[in-house]
């Protein structure tokens, strides 16, 4: 909320805010026993609400489950190459398809327009440059524009991209941040990387478009998982 590269609000301006907002205080007094607002209550709430957006089982959970009819044959083969040749599941495992940690896939535009260097701008330590957290990649088919900086919007064309291994371009500046080793050419044709979207767009669900609560100062339909 206070990152400059985010919201860049004020803490002080946002209690101050929502406290001049009529409804407020008398839904803080429902949420936590006292209408004062703070900017503790406020991390709360918004805590509250984030870990509310879980998303709906995909048809490659109920295929984990015993339903093998939910993925078809293409999804199938699909499901191989993401476990193999694909090397994907080196950083998107686990049930949120995700291994938590910090990786640099090339896509720092290190010296160039758009620039960000991930994680080092919050550690600045130099081995974290361009290291991003691994997403999860749950309903990645229903979350354009995708990567980090929302700059791609070729779902294949991202696919074709790491089967090259990354191009080098931005690689070859001088003191460019060294590449993940996970990251390499994967030889994949045509075929399999249609297989491997097919794969993808099974482990997610469109998000539904529901009504939000009545809140003050808010109106209007939102899209949840």
């Amino acid at each position: 909320m206070q990152s400059p590269l985010e919201m860049n609000a004020d803490l002080l301006a946002v209690v101050a805010r929502l406290e001049d907002t009529d409804g407020y205080p008398a839904a803080f007094n429902e949420a936590f026993g006292a209408p004062e607002i703070t900017a503790e209550r406020i991390a709360r709430a918004i805590a509250s609400f984030v870990r509310s957006l879980v998303s709906s089982p995909s048809r490659f959970d109920r295929f984990v489950q015993g339903d093998y009819r939910r993925l078809n044959e293409q999804e199938i083969e699909g499901l191989h190459l993401f476990r193999t040749r694909a090397r994907c599941m080196n950083c998107h495992n686990g049930p949120r398809f995700s291994d938590g940690q910090f990786h640099h896939t090339g896509l720092s535009y290190y010296g160039r327009r758009f620039e960000d260097l991930g994680r080092y701008d919050v550690t600045g330590n130099p081995e974290d440059r361009g290291k991003f957290r691994t997403p999860t990649l749950r309903n990645v088919r229903h979350t354009e524009p995708w990567m980090h900086n929302g700059l791609f919007d070729d779902f294949t064309g991202i696919l074709r991209m790491y089967n090259r291994g990354i191009p080098v371009g931005a690689r070859a500046r001088p003191g460019a941040p060294q590449l993940s080793p996970l990251i390499r050419p994967l030889g994949l044709d045509d075929q399999e990387i249609e297989a491997l979207e097919a794969f993808l767009g099974a482990i997610g669900r469109r998000p539904a478009f529901v009504e939000p609560p009545a809140l003050p100062g808010l109106s209007g339909t939102i899209q949840t998982p």
